[in-house]
Protein backbone atom coordinates (compact mmCIF):
# COMPACT_ATOMS: atom_id res chain seq x y z
CA UNK A 1 0.00 0.00 0.00
CA UNK A 2 0.97 3.61 -0.55
CA UNK A 3 1.23 5.58 1.97
CA UNK A 4 0.71 9.27 2.22
CA UNK A 5 1.72 11.33 5.39
CA UNK A 6 1.12 14.86 6.22
CA UNK A 7 4.83 16.62 8.08
CA UNK A 8 3.80 19.45 10.46
CA UNK A 9 1.86 18.86 13.08
CA UNK A 10 1.08 14.81 11.79
CA UNK A 11 4.86 13.87 12.21
CA UNK A 12 6.53 16.88 13.90
CA UNK A 13 5.16 19.06 16.75
CA UNK A 14 5.03 21.71 14.48
CA UNK A 15 2.88 24.09 16.47
CA UNK A 16 4.43 23.60 19.56
CA UNK A 17 7.45 25.30 17.90
CA UNK A 18 5.79 27.92 16.16
CA UNK A 19 3.97 28.60 19.69
CA UNK A 20 7.24 28.93 21.62
CA UNK A 21 8.71 31.28 19.30
CA UNK A 22 5.85 33.72 18.00
CA UNK A 23 5.37 36.05 21.23
CA UNK A 24 8.68 38.23 20.31
CA UNK A 25 7.28 38.39 16.78
CA UNK A 26 3.63 39.33 18.27
CA UNK A 27 5.18 41.96 20.30
CA UNK A 28 7.59 43.31 17.78
CA UNK A 29 4.63 43.33 15.10
CA UNK A 30 2.13 44.61 17.78
CA UNK A 31 -0.27 42.27 16.46
CA UNK A 32 -2.85 39.01 17.81
CA UNK A 33 -1.73 35.71 17.72
CA UNK A 34 -5.03 35.46 15.79
CA UNK A 35 -4.13 38.48 13.11
CA UNK A 36 -0.28 36.72 12.71
CA UNK A 37 -1.77 32.86 11.17
CA UNK A 38 -4.82 34.72 9.29
CA UNK A 39 -2.68 37.38 7.76
CA UNK A 40 -0.56 35.56 4.70
CA UNK A 41 2.31 38.23 5.07
CA UNK A 42 2.63 38.01 9.14
CA UNK A 43 2.87 34.12 8.99
CA UNK A 44 4.87 33.88 5.69
CA UNK A 45 7.53 36.64 7.14
CA UNK A 46 7.06 35.05 10.73
CA UNK A 47 8.05 31.43 9.25
CA UNK A 48 10.78 32.71 6.90
CA UNK A 49 12.61 34.81 9.95
CA UNK A 50 12.40 31.90 12.08
CA UNK A 51 12.06 28.59 10.21
CA UNK A 52 16.14 27.62 11.57
CA UNK A 53 15.45 28.16 14.97
CA UNK A 54 11.64 26.33 14.42
CA UNK A 55 12.35 22.96 13.27
CA UNK A 56 16.22 23.34 14.30
CA UNK A 57 14.52 21.52 17.65
CA UNK A 58 11.28 20.17 16.59
CA UNK A 59 9.94 17.08 18.09
CA UNK A 60 8.56 13.91 16.51
CA UNK A 61 4.99 12.90 17.56
CA UNK A 62 4.75 10.39 20.17
CA UNK A 63 5.55 6.76 18.44
CA UNK A 64 5.51 8.43 15.04
CA UNK A 65 8.92 6.72 14.49
CA UNK A 66 8.32 3.43 15.49
CA UNK A 67 4.66 3.21 13.79
CA UNK A 68 6.30 4.59 10.74
CA UNK A 69 9.00 2.20 10.67
CA UNK A 70 6.34 -0.81 10.90
CA UNK A 71 4.42 0.42 8.19
CA UNK A 72 6.90 0.15 5.87
CA UNK A 73 8.44 -2.85 7.54
CA UNK A 74 4.86 -4.18 6.73
CA UNK A 75 6.15 -3.65 3.01
CA UNK A 76 4.20 -0.19 2.64
CA UNK A 77 5.39 2.79 0.73
CA UNK A 78 5.85 5.60 3.03
CA UNK A 79 5.22 9.24 0.93
CA UNK A 80 5.82 12.62 3.31
CA UNK A 81 3.00 14.86 1.51
CA UNK A 82 3.37 18.30 2.92
CA UNK A 83 2.07 21.76 2.40
CA UNK A 84 5.17 23.74 2.23
CA UNK A 85 6.55 25.67 -0.47
CA UNK A 86 9.04 28.29 -1.55
CA UNK A 87 7.40 31.09 0.36
CA UNK A 88 8.97 29.77 3.69
CA UNK A 89 12.48 29.44 2.67
CA UNK A 90 14.44 29.48 -1.25
CA UNK A 91 15.52 25.73 -0.64
CA UNK A 92 12.17 24.36 0.89
CA UNK A 93 12.49 20.77 -0.74
CA UNK A 94 16.34 20.58 0.91
CA UNK A 95 15.34 21.88 4.14
CA UNK A 96 12.33 19.52 4.71
CA UNK A 97 14.49 16.37 3.71
CA UNK A 98 17.00 17.35 6.13
CA UNK A 99 14.57 17.71 8.71
CA UNK A 100 13.00 14.13 7.69
CA UNK A 101 16.51 12.18 7.67
CA UNK A 102 17.63 14.42 10.86
CA UNK A 103 15.21 11.83 12.80
CA UNK A 104 15.76 8.58 10.37
CA UNK A 105 12.45 8.78 9.14
CA UNK A 106 12.28 6.25 6.34
CA UNK A 107 9.97 7.07 3.28
CA UNK A 108 9.87 6.44 -0.29
CA UNK A 109 9.27 10.25 -1.59
CA UNK A 110 8.83 13.36 -0.09
CA UNK A 111 6.54 15.32 -2.14
CA UNK A 112 5.77 19.34 -1.65
CA UNK A 113 2.84 20.92 -2.50
CA UNK A 114 1.01 23.59 -2.09
CA UNK A 115 -2.78 23.86 0.08
CA UNK A 116 -4.82 21.28 -1.76
CA UNK A 117 -3.14 17.88 -1.54
CA UNK A 118 -5.44 15.34 -3.79
CA UNK A 119 -3.53 16.34 -6.82
CA UNK A 120 -0.32 15.02 -5.45
CA UNK A 121 -2.05 11.94 -3.78
CA UNK A 122 -3.40 10.87 -7.12
CA UNK A 123 -0.45 11.47 -8.88
CA UNK A 124 1.95 9.30 -6.46
CA UNK A 125 -0.89 6.72 -6.85
CA UNK A 126 -1.89 7.19 -2.69
CA UNK A 127 -4.01 4.64 -1.45
CA UNK A 128 -4.00 6.15 2.29
CA UNK A 129 -3.62 9.52 3.28
CA UNK A 130 -2.45 10.70 7.45
CA UNK A 131 -2.96 13.98 7.74
CA UNK A 132 -3.96 16.66 10.72
CA UNK A 133 -6.08 18.67 8.71
CA UNK A 134 -9.99 18.90 8.61
CA UNK A 135 -9.36 20.31 5.54
CA UNK A 136 -7.26 17.93 3.48
CA UNK A 137 -9.44 15.20 5.37
CA UNK A 138 -13.01 16.23 3.37
CA UNK A 139 -10.73 17.62 0.43
CA UNK A 140 -9.92 13.31 0.08
CA UNK A 141 -12.30 11.31 1.89
CA UNK A 142 -14.85 10.39 -0.26
CA UNK A 143 -11.85 10.00 -3.19
CA UNK A 144 -8.99 8.24 -1.14
CA UNK A 145 -9.38 6.77 2.35
CA UNK A 146 -8.51 9.63 4.79
CA UNK A 147 -7.04 9.40 8.59
CA UNK A 148 -7.50 12.63 10.37
CA UNK A 149 -4.92 12.21 13.00
CA UNK A 150 -6.18 14.49 15.55
CA UNK A 151 -4.10 14.61 18.90
CA UNK A 152 -5.96 17.84 20.02
CA UNK A 153 -9.29 15.90 20.19
CA UNK A 154 -10.81 18.73 17.88
CA UNK A 155 -12.92 16.20 15.78
CA UNK A 156 -14.47 13.71 18.27
CA UNK A 157 -17.50 13.19 15.74
CA UNK A 158 -15.28 12.27 12.41
CA UNK A 159 -14.62 8.90 11.28
CA UNK A 160 -11.17 7.01 11.23
CA UNK A 161 -9.97 10.37 13.49
CA UNK A 162 -6.94 9.21 16.04
CA UNK A 163 -5.43 10.58 18.42
CA UNK A 164 -2.33 8.86 18.51
CA UNK A 165 0.26 6.98 16.13
CA UNK A 166 -0.40 3.79 18.16
CA UNK A 167 -4.22 4.27 17.16
CA UNK A 168 -3.39 4.25 13.56
CA UNK A 169 -1.70 1.22 13.74
CA UNK A 170 -4.18 -0.73 15.25
CA UNK A 171 -7.19 1.17 12.69
CA UNK A 172 -4.98 -0.45 9.94
CA UNK A 173 -5.06 -3.76 11.50
CA UNK A 174 -1.76 -4.00 12.93
CA UNK A 175 -0.62 -4.65 16.82
CA UNK A 176 1.83 -2.29 18.82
Amino acid sequence: MRIGIDLDDTIFCTTEQYKKYQTDYLLKQNISVDELWSNREYRVDFIKSNIETIFSDVRLKEDCLKIINKLKNDGNEIYIITARNNDYCDHMYAFTKRSIDRFNIPYTKLVLTEKFKLKSCIENNINLMIDDSKYIYDELNDKIKTILFDDKRKYLDQKDRVSSWNEIYDLLGGKV
